[in-house]
């Protein structure tokens, strides 16, 4: 399943397991429906900065190199325009390069409530 991506102070904010820093949970991480061969995720942002996603597209890891790999995961930063469109998607980690360009895919297909302004954003995107 996808949890909510919300917006990061920076592009390169650090991903954290939904938590607070005392260890609970994170108020500000939605969960949305099940995608189908993803694990829960983890986002990384100020509460007071979140991204209200409005459609997502699933990624379509390569069948073959998920059966192979059996879990991973890629950790997508991305900014969002004003008209709630995804401008540009980075990957900052991956546990193998053959799933990058299925995770930007989906997620430069994501649609969010239109903005105030261009915000950065960042989401874990894991399979098992």
């Amino acid at each position: 399943q996808v949890e909510s991506p919300v917006a990061a102070p920076t592009p390169a904010a650090p991903v954290a397991g939904a938590t607070d820093t005392a260890g609970a949970a994170d108020p500000a991480a939605a969960t949305l429906a099940p995608v189908a061969a993803l694990a829960p995720v983890a986002v990384a942002a100020p509460r007071s900065l979140k991204l209200e996603l409005v459609s997502s597209v699933e990624p379509e890891f390569p069948p073959r190199l998920l059966r192979s790999l059996g879990s991973g995961s890629v950790v997508v930063n991305f900014q969002v325009r004003p008209d709630g469109t995804v401008a540009s998607t980075e990957v900052a980690r991956s546990s193998h390069r053959g799933l990058n360009e299925a995770a930007q895919a989906a997620v430069a297909a994501w649609r969010f409530k239109p903005l105030a302004e261009t915000l950065p954003g960042v989401v874990e995107l894991k399979f098992e």
